[in-house]
């Protein structure tokens, strides 16, 4: 194993203008950390796209629905039980510590 942690720059803009910077950790088995950005990045523009429209969405709905996602996909991949357990414990462990990394840099520039 690397004794250098992978990370991924990733800089997020709120609905608000808030501009978040984050060095977001990657797990050992991560096989391409430009994959693993564009996921991200389309994942939440599309959660913004529909977060922003007509309906009333609550931060707790887009998060269950998140990890709802995470048990489909793990199903579809065929990942076994045990190692699914391991594995989200693992990953949800990064992103946190991501989360708590993460710094709110500025309000973007309108122009």
């Amino acid at each position: 194993m690397n004794d250098a942690a992978r990370t991924l720059a990733f800089t997020a803009t709120t609905a608000k203008g808030e501009v978040l910077e984050f060095q977001l950790p990657l797990h050992p088995h991560t096989s391409s950390t430009d994959h693993v950005g564009t996921l991200i990045e389309e994942i939440l523009g599309r959660v913004s796209e529909v977060v922003e429209g007509p309906q009333d969405m609550s931060d707790g709905d887009v998060l269950q629905a998140l990890t709802l996602a995470l048990a489909v996909r793990l199903r579809v991949a065929g990942i076994g039980s045990d190692t699914a357990h391991r594995l989200v414990e693992d990953l949800a462990n990064l992103a946190l510590d991501g989360y708590q990394a993460g710094a709110r840099v500025a309000h973007a520039s309108r122009h």
